[in-house]
């Protein structure tokens, strides 16, 4: 049963509840108030009786304003008679009529009709007890509605959940509504968030482990064939170093970043200390020393990896590396690197520069740098802005 079926369950037992309780209440009324009246009618009537048996006008008119009675002129139209009873001389009865009880005595050839006033009373209260019945009513129904409005976005989240199990993995939800819904949707989008990019990362990762490994698994193949062995090796290394920088693009895709206070000159330092430079004539830099707030260790990676490419693609020395005014260049020669769509997404099957230069733009984005490219006189340009 659904939370909607389950309030409006509860709504409708509670208002027959609250109905069945009020109709008692009103009968235990009704009844109490009707035996009050009957008494005082029948209390009357031993007060008033000797008067008219003596047919003494002045002191029935009196015993009737000390009972605060009121005369009626008219006899009442009787929808029933409550008590009644024959006397030597004539007879009482004690009648209802529209809601109203009545005494009336007939003795010998006089007849007195008499209402208690206290009934006006007994209606005032019943009005309002109806009055309140009905404030409770629309309370309830006014509870209700609220209650069904509040958790109406439930069956949204709970679709949207929904959705996002079936693999729709882009699906969110609007923070709407009270405080706590909004929580819970602000929550909701934040895990949805970050389980899209873990499965993002890892079908990125498979496809860097298929596209990557395809060409030198099949170099080994061949070389097996052939049976090379030194063509095998050399293929089996570069299994190995893609296989290391496969798995540390996913280490540095889930690391934290320690960012402190760093020299440019001290990060190329360290980034150059990891490359693999044949001879110090390849390289010219050309920097003014400016600090940065970064993760030492992984920009250090970060610019290394742009280094190497420029080393291992340029088809002219030296490759240049300029840093000023916040921002560091790599210069190598070659044709102009092609591009997919978005930011910065080499073109895989054109270039073998993809998983290098993803590792160093992951790295970038953690620490909200930029990577910009272009091909300018016969050079490949990389542009890293620390602003």
């Amino acid at each position: 049963m659904s939370i909607r079926k389950k309030i409006t369950f509860l709504f409708l037992i509670s208002l027959a509840v609250m109905v069945s309780l009020a109709i008692w209440t009103e009968s235990v009324t009704a009844k109490k108030n009707e035996k009050l009246i009957l008494s005082r009618y029948l209390f009357a009537l031993k007060e008033l009786l000797p008067p008219l048996a003596d047919a003494n006008n002045n002191l029935l008119q009196k015993k009737i304003k000390t009972l605060e009675f009121e005369t009626v002129p008219n006899t009442p139209k009787i929808e029933r008679i409550i008590r009644g009873h024959d006397m030597l001389f004539g007879k009482y009865a004690i009648v209802r009529s529209e809601g109203n009880y009545y005494l009336i005595i007939e003795y010998m050839d006089q007849k007195l009709i008499l209402f208690d006033p206290i009934q006006r009373l007994f209606e005032e209260e019943r009005t309002v007890s109806l009055l309140l019945f009905g404030a409770d009513i629309l309370l309830l129904m006014f509870i209700y509605l609220m209650v069904l409005k509040i958790v109406s976005p439930i069956k949204n989240v709970s679709a949207k959940m929904e959705r996002f199990a079936k693999g729709e993995f882009s699906t969110r939800l609007e923070p709407t509504g009270d405080a706590e819904l909004r929580q819970m949707a602000e929550s909701f989008n934040e895990m949805a968030e970050k389980i899209e990019e873990g499965i993002n990362e890892r079908e990125n990762l498979l496809k860097f482990i298929g596209h990557e490994l395809k060409t030198p698994l099949a170099k080994a193949r061949f070389a097996l064939e052939k049976k090379d062995i030194a063509a095998l090796k050399d293929s089996l290394k570069e299994i190995e170093k893609l296989t290391t920088r496969i798995l540390e693009l996913h280490t540095i895709s889930n690391a934290n970043l320690n960012p402190e206070r760093v020299e440019i000159e001290t990060l190329l330092v360290e980034a150059l200390k990891k490359c693999r430079i044949d001879e110090e004539s390849q390289i010219e830099i050309d920097s003014t020393n400016f600090t940065v707030t970064a993760d030492r260790e992984l920009l250090s990676i970060a610019l290394k990896n742009l280094i190497e490419n420029g080393l291992k693609y340029s088809k002219a020395f030296p490759i240049k590396i300029v840093a000023k005014n916040r921002t560091l260049s790599v210069i190598s020669y070659g044709e102009k690197i092609e591009l997919k769509s978005g930011p910065f997404k080499v073109d895989q099957k054109r270039s073998r520069h993809g998983l290098g230069l993803t590792i160093t733009e992951t790295i970038l984005e953690k620490h909200r740098f930029s990577l910009r490219y272009y091909h300018s006189e016969n050079k490949n340009i990389f542009e890293v802005l620390f602003c």
